[in-house]
């Protein structure tokens, strides 16, 4: 997995609640292009900074023709253990737009029974992990900005860019390898997971026990069970 350029912005796409990048495979087709001896797909992956391995729908990989290339051990997300699987080599993409460069090579993913959210699958922190810095801008506002995300592929580029920024420490969790920061809530400080791949904010029960927090039980058939 090789990145291209020193730095490559693109369209962040928003599917529903999650935030997508689209990538252009130029010699991937699916079985109708084949028949027709065209080439060239467009994928959406969601950017997901709490699953630790990329992931691909195992139909999408099938109907791509995909050739595998080695058997992934099992990962994580912030939902919790990943199933190991088959490693699919994708290839080379481009972000999805017209006359892009080659933006990375040899990106590869490990196939999931089901897909993600709406998508052909995830790109976590082992595709993140190959860039010096990630900006995302959310979009909407006051502003209205558009969503986009840029990629860093240079050091200098990178600190002179965060030099606009506040830095908060990141934390990599040991065994997962998943990025964490520390929050402080009522005066107590908990780490906790940073993910743009989840739609919402979650606090376990431990932590909502420890900073005060009430906890409100909603009734349900099974309540007395």
């Amino acid at each position: 997995l090789d990145i291209q350029k020193q730095r490559e912005t693109s369209f962040l796409k928003f599917i529903g609640p999650y935030p997508a990048l689209s990538l252009r495979f130029p010699s991937l087709s699916t079985s109708s292009q084949r028949k027709r001896n065209v080439t060239g797909v467009a994928l959406d992956f969601i950017l997901d900074t709490a699953a630790n391995t990329n992931t691909i729908n195992a139909q999408v990989a099938t109907e791509l023709s995909l050739d595998v290339v080695g058997d992934a051990l099992p990962g994580f997300g912030a939902a919790g253990s990943i199933s190991g699987g088959q490693t699919f080599g994708l290839g080379n993409c481009t972000i999805d737009r017209l006359d892009a460069d080659l933006f990375m090579t040899n990106l590869t993913a490990s196939a999931l029974p089901v897909a993600s959210p709406a998508a052909a699958g995830l790109l976590g922190v082992a595709f993140l992990n190959c860039f010096e810095a990630v900006k995302f801008v959310w979009g909407g506002g006051i502003e209205g900005k558009q969503p986009l995300v840029t990629f860093y592929g240079d050091t200098d580029d990178a600190n002179q860019e965060c030099q606009k920024f506040r830095r908060v420490p990141l934390d990599v969790l040991d065994t997962i390898l998943l990025p964490s920061v520390i929050i402080n809530i009522n005066g107590v400080r908990i780490p906790a997971l940073l993910d743009t791949g989840s739609p919402v904010t979650v606090l376990n029960d431990a932590a909502a026990n420890a900073t005060g927090l009430e906890v409100f039980k909603l009734d349900t058939e099974n309540s007395d069970k």
